[in-house]
Formats: C-alpha cells, structure tokens, sequence
C-alpha cells in the first residue's frame, strides 16, 4: 500500500528541476510559480532529510541522493502515466503525447509520414521527439519516459520488443571538384579515406568507426549540415541513402569497398507497458513500412 503521506506534487518539482537544472525554467514548464517550486523541494529535502541539490550562478546540481532518487520518481510517474493511457478510452476526440526517442534524422526521415497520417487520424493527438543518442533503449524508455525508440539498437531486455521497419544503405557523396581536386576514384576503400577529409552523418558513425581507422574531418548532427560542407567541396560526405535531398551537382560514389555492416532501422517498445495510443502508432508505422504489426489493433 502507498504511505498516505507521499505528495506527488513535491515530486512533480523535483523531476522538473533535476531534468532542467534550473529553478526558473522548471516552474515554467510546470506553469506554477518560481516560490512554489522552490517551496516544494525545500519540503521534499526537509521530508527526506537530505540535501538534493547544491545552488550555482547558473542553476542548481543535483547531488548523489537526487541521481539516485530521480531514477525511482521517475519510473513512478511514467507508470503512472501509463496506468492512465491503459485504461482511457482512445480515439479520434482523445488528447494524447506520444513520445519518441530517436536521433533526429530518423524521425524526420523516416516517421514523419507515419505521424503526418496518424495526425489526421487523431487530431488531438500530440508527439514529443527526445533527440539523444545516449543511452540504450531501456533506459530511454524507463528513464526518460519515451513510449517507443527509433534507432538501430538490439532490444537487449526481457521486456523489450521490437521490429524492423526497413534495410537503411549507406552512400558516400562529393562534388565533381572535390574529386576531381583528391583524385577520388568512383569506389572508396578504408584506405582512400585515410588519405581525404570526409563527414559523417552522427547517427552513421557507430557503424562506421569500427571499420575506419581514419578520424572523420566533421560529425554533423543533420543530413542538411553534412550537404552543405559537401557542397561547398569542403569534404566528402558519408551519411545513409534516404537523408540525402537536393543531391544536384553531386556526385554519388560507391562504399561497397569499406565492407560496413548492414544497418537495420527499428522500432523498439516496452511490451510490458506499452499504452493503447502507442499500440496504435505503432500499427500506422508497420502500414507505412509495410511490415507486419506485432500485435493487433485493440
């Protein structure tokens, strides 16, 4: 049984201002006052009798005591949230967030459709991306409360589902001049990128790296950041075939020589908790992919 005495709301503070390391910011996101805030942590410290975080010009820093009590709140009010999506009725009138762990470029590459067309579906129905690439799928999903991950993980948890949505190749671009200028042929070996400065798209590297022995001349956090240094012939540019738009006056050129593992994008979920708008997320991504669903529709 739940002591009587637990007050969710100090807790509500605590997660806020542990996630935004700043007392001002976490009482906007919670639309309550800056005293209340402030107020509600004092009594949680005072409640649990210890310190849980320490003041600095620029915000607060959690202490030991609150990395270790996050991780439980957390937890707790995810379950929470899901006990409540579990049991209330879904459908087109109903006003659900439904967030995505992802690097940023596969949402926009390859879910955007999904959400488009489930958006039309459910009007009411909102998404929150959580563009990281730490961490592995559970934390993500346990700890920062995402309801599914997009990525290339294993599902390495008991609990964890997932799926594939589609085979991802990776292509290597330049302009005429930059090949022309480092003598790149029309294949690339691990060898040549020893010898040129290239880019990497960030969600490719983990792939990549293991092959090549050469440190890349940029990482870039989007496909439209790694086009623009290669349009300026700054650098050859390596990234996955679908985040490549407006290739004109580029020059594509084959990779096979780097013999790079292939890539598999998936969709990853909690399949002890996974709430009935997810399910029917989910089910609008197999439609979109054409793949099978892993469960029913409820």
């Amino acid at each position: 049984m739940i002591a009587s005495n637990v007050n969710f709301n100090l807790y509500k503070s605590f997660v806020a201002v542990f996630d935004q390391k700043n007392i001002s910011k976490a009482a906007a996101q919670l639309q309550i006052t800056q005293p209340t805030v402030t107020y509600n942590v004092k009594e949680l410290e005072r409640q649990l009798g210890v310190k849980l975080f320490h003041t600095h010009p620029r915000g607060v820093e959690p202490t030991k005591d609150a990395n270790e009590l996050y991780k439980f709140v957390v937890a707790a009010l995810i379950s929470i949230a899901n006990g409540e999506n579990a049991i209330r009725t879904f459908d087109e009138s109903a006003s659900v967030v439904i967030r995505i762990a992802s690097f940023g470029g596969f949402v926009a590459s390859y879910v955007a459709k999904a959400i488009r067309n489930f958006s039309k579906k459910y009007p009411l129905a909102k998404f929150e991306v959580l563009y990281s690439s730490y961490g592995d799928p559970f934390t993500r999903l346990s700890q920062h409360g995402a309801d599914l991950v997009i990525d290339m993980y294993e599902a390495s948890m008991p609990q964890l589902a997932s799926f594939e949505l589609k085979k991802v190749e990776r292509v290597a671009v330049a302009t005429p001049e930059f090949i022309k200028e480092n003598k790149v042929g029309d294949k690339i070996s691990a060898e040549t990128l020893e010898t040129i400065p290239y880019a990497v798209f960030k969600k490719a590297i983990r792939l990549i790296d293991s092959k090549v022995k050469a440190t890349p001349f940029a990482i870039v956090e989007t496909s439209s950041n790694l086009l623009e240094m290669v349009k300026a012939s700054a650098t050859l540019g390596i990234c996955y075939a679908d985040d490549i738009e407006g290739m004109d006056g580029l020059t594509t050129i084959d990779i096979s020589k780097l013999a790079l593992p292939s890539s598999t994008l998936k969709c990853i979920y909690n399949k002890e908790s996974v709430t009935k708008p997810t399910k029917a997320f989910i089910c609008e991504l197999c439609e979109v992919f054409n793949v099978k669903a892993p469960f029913m529709k409820d």
